[in-house]
């Protein structure tokens, strides 16, 4: 299990890192806050303006 991890990759011009870290960073539940996906609380999604994949098929 320990081979597994996940990335996220930026690319672009003029990218405000700590601003997008912060935003990413809003992102993280603690992990007293659920045990597993089924437990997570309601949190507000901090990217409101992005769409989902299938609303942007």
């Amino acid at each position: 299990m320990g081979d597994r991890r996940q990335e996220l990759v930026f690319i672009g011009a003029g990218i405000d890192w700590p601003a997008l870290r912060a935003r990413l960073d809003g992102c993280l539940v603690p992990a007293l806050a659920a045990a597993g996906p089924d437990d997570l609380p309601d949190y507000p999604d901090p990217f409101p303006m992005w769409r989902r994949a299938e609303e942007a098929a």
